[in-house]
């Protein structure tokens, strides 16, 4: 069986047990792991068939890790504007959801690539919205955590602008 065999053997399990979300949990989480190794190849394998049993049904929030995945995926191997491109059909995921949480990570994660691809005023923007989108998480303690790396990731955008005065106030 190889990589993740655990991950492998509780597909096998899913699949025989006809449980579709269990499908989809773990070819994502097998996407993930596979990115996380740097095989991107394999990744995007996992996660587009995660993706293909996604279609037709309701399983917004599971598309937007998915398309989360495949973005990081894309613009590890160096195909940015797909990642950009998958980032978006994120939120857009996200959006379809109605769960907060998930829209200002997806918001987040798509503020980041275009500050990497050079858009920061668009990134700052995408940005400040995925903190507005945090404010609708009833989890206190997960907006304080949440608004902390998305201000930290602010600044970064912010310096690589060039706009210095601004990231150190």
């Amino acid at each position: 069986m190889g990589k993740f065999e655990k991950w492998a053997k509780s597909l096998e399990a899913t699949r025989a047990a006809g449980d579709l979300p269990g499908q989809i949990e773990a070819l994502t989480r097998m996407g993930a792991l596979t990115n996380q190794c740097g095989d991107f190849a394999d990744a995007l394998g996992f996660l587009h068939e995660a993706e293909s049993l996604c279609a037709g049904a309701d399983h917004w929030s599971a598309l937007s890790g998915i398309y989360g995945q495949i973005a990081i995926a894309c613009a590890m191997s160096g195909s940015t504007e797909a990642g950009r491109r998958y980032s978006s059909m994120s939120v857009e995921a996200a959006q379809k959801s109605g769960i907060p949480r998930e829209l200002a990570y997806a918001t987040n994660s798509l503020g980041c690539d275009c500050s990497d691809a050079g858009d920061f005023e668009v990134a700052l923007e995408l940005l400040a919205r995925a903190i507005e989108h945090a404010e609708a998480e009833p989890d206190r303690a997960w907006r304080t955590h949440f608004r902390a790396g998305t201000f930290t990731d602010t600044a970064q955008a912010m310096l690589r602008a060039g706009r210095y005065a601004e990231a150190c106030d």
